[in-house]
């Protein structure tokens, strides 16, 4: 059997696939098969499919629109690689792709799978999302979203079959962020921290079409793990928290001391329930809270103040100048995307 099983849904893509598949087969791992799944194509692209003419390729007809969960799901009980890798129809792998990732999950038998940085194309060319690499770091900044990109997920097949993981098609839109939370239940999940796949937005992307629908399905995630901490959050909480993963910053004073408070709220609640790893949770809620008070400056000495009252603070092992400094930079704005679907 080959290493890696590449699984790819298509419906209608004909736009943009001729560039993924050709990304796909010049790998330079080349131990896989391809399957790619016409989820009921209209357009020319099983034609597109055909024409690569590489014997890699398993071009498989689901006979109708099943939807990306349900093809995805499908894909795993047909892959027969050790390995399951990701792709989208409009993305594009960069060369070594498949190798930095083999090589990695070989290199370290414990994690059950690994992602990359991506670049953009498209909408935001040339930007570089940059996620968190540490398994803790990753499982504790799922609290505050999506910590891996979909479309560049290598997982360990067994694994995941022995832990009874599939994506869950009552959890459209976010069926990737919904399913790597509950796998880092079961074992660590960590991100290679290197740009290996090109990510694109496009007006005809989920991540456009659906942004709405895709921020309140993250949201019922999020407040799943929320009550996993033993907190049933107000509407007001919950919009709060949303303003935080997102880094929509305001300079209030009650605001700023609304974020303490909630911070404060969390670590209580992991401090009873165990349930996110130490100091990682710790120094999760410190980025943000710091990034709060950055963005509050303008409020001077009582920022100051304030920002030193937090009891989870200072405990990530970084001067909390330097922590002050990176979190404003590397936290605002830091939603990051959960998938195209």
């Amino acid at each position: 059997m080959p290493r890696i099983s590449v699984v790819m849904p298509v419906w209608n893509a004909e736009r943009y696939l001729g560039r993924a598949l050709e990304s796909v087969v010049s790998q330079t791992f080349r131990d896989f098969e391809f399957l790619i799944f016409d989820d009921g194509c209209t357009d020319g692209s099983v034609e597109i499919i055909r024409s690569c003419g590489d014997r890699r390729i398993r071009l498989i007809r689901n006979g109708r629109t099943m939807g990306v969960t349900a093809t995805l799901n499908r894909g795993f009980e047909l892959s027969g690689g050790e390995y399951i890798a990701r792709m989208d129809a409009d993305d594009v792998c960069l060369p070594e792709r498949f190798a930095r990732q083999v090589s990695f999950l070989d290199n370290h038998p414990e994690v059950g799978a690994c992602g990359t940085w991506i670049g953009f194309i498209g909408d935001r060319e040339g930007e570089v999302q940059r996620y968190p690499a540490d398994p803790p770091d990753i499982q504790c900044a799922f609290l505050f979203g999506n910590s891996m990109a979909h479309p560049t997920l290598m997982l360990r097949r067994e694994m995941f079959r022995k832990a009874g993981l599939r994506y869950d098609p009552t959890r459209p839109w976010v069926e990737d962020y919904d399913l790597w939370v509950r796998a880092a239940r079961h074992f660590p999940l960590a991100n290679i921290p290197d740009k290996l796949l090109l990510y694109r937005l496009h007006p005809d992307s989920v991540s456009f079409r659906k942004s709405e629908e895709q921020v309140e399905a993250a949201r019922a995630v999020i407040r799943e793990q929320i009550g996993w901490l033993g907190i049933a959050p107000t509407e007001e909480e919950v919009a709060l928290h949303g303003e935080v993963s997102q880094g929509k910053w305001r300079r209030e004073g009650k605001f700023l001391l609304g974020v303490l408070e909630w911070m404060e709220k969390l670590k209580r609640g992991n401090d009873s329930k165990g349930v996110f790893p130490e100091p990682a949770f710790s120094a999760a809620l410190e980025e943000r809270w710091y990034a709060a008070c950055a963005a509050a400056k303008g409020l001077g000495w009582w920022t100051w103040k304030t920002f030193r009252k937090a009891s989870f603070a200072c405990r990530g092992g970084i001067g909390w100048k330097r922590r002050f400094r990176l979190a404003a930079k590397c936290v605002q704005g830091s939603l990051n995307p959960v998938g195209k679907g």
